[in-house]
């Protein structure tokens, strides 16, 4: 369970999340629908432990992760990130970024789930690459599988779409949607693209200057 309440955020003078609340089960996607700068962004950071409230709460499961002026670390939630950017380590070929958040389990397992990703999202002939080598559809798939290969219970998309091709994003979707339903991962996917919105056959969550809006 994904349980917000009343959470908010401010950056100077302005209020990026405004009393936000918000409850998602187990298993259940969400698309984050809204325009740039109405706060999507800011709250999946809230989710991810990337920022800390001003006030609220975050409950992961039954443990809250966030109040007002305090937050558990990212690596100690159950989280997967997507960037909007790959954020990809550029010194470290595709199999090692993908095994960077998995450093707690042993080296027979890592190496085990890091083939599995591999196949899964079509990367194996890749493995050796560096970031600098790889398309921007091939750099986005990897960044998928390293939010996927640490098995995250909350998987958060901050639109992951950005800047590729109809083909590329197309491919990178299905993947998307293929790895949520295999995982069974609470899934907040972030866009401002209502076609995109449309595809990834989801309930939709309106967002417009700080607030979730009623449906």
């Amino acid at each position: 369970m994904l349980k917000i309440t009343n959470i908010s955020k401010c950056f100077a003078a302005t209020k990026a999340v405004d009393n936000v609340s918000l409850q998602l089960n187990s298993g259940e996607w969400r698309i984050l629908f809204g325009p740039s700068g109405c706060g999507k962004t800011t709250l999946l950071r809230l989710i991810a432990g990337l920022e800390i409230p001003d006030q609220g709460s975050i409950h992961l499961g039954v443990q809250e992760v966030s109040r007002g002026g305090w937050a558990v670390p990212p690596w100690e939630r159950r989280v997967g990130f997507v960037f909007q950017e790959s954020a990809l380590w550029p010194h470290m070929r595709v199999e090692e970024n993908i095994a960077f958040g998995m450093q707690r389990i042993s080296k027979a397992e890592r190496r085990d789930r890091i083939e599995q990703i591999l196949e899964k999202t079509g990367l194996a002939g890749l493995r050796l690459k560096f970031p600098q080598q790889l398309s921007g559809g091939q750099s986005r798939r990897v960044a998928l599988a390293r939010a996927l290969a640490a098995q995250p219970e909350y998987l958060l998309l901050d639109e992951p779409l950005t800047n590729l091709d109809e083909a590329a994003a197309a491919e990178l979707l299905k993947l998307i949607k293929e790895a949520a339903l295999d995982s069974g991962a609470i899934m907040l996917y972030v866009t401002h693209n209502q076609q995109e919105a449309e595809m990834l056959e989801a309930p939709v969550i309106k967002m417009q200057q700080g607030h979730l809006l009623a449906d």
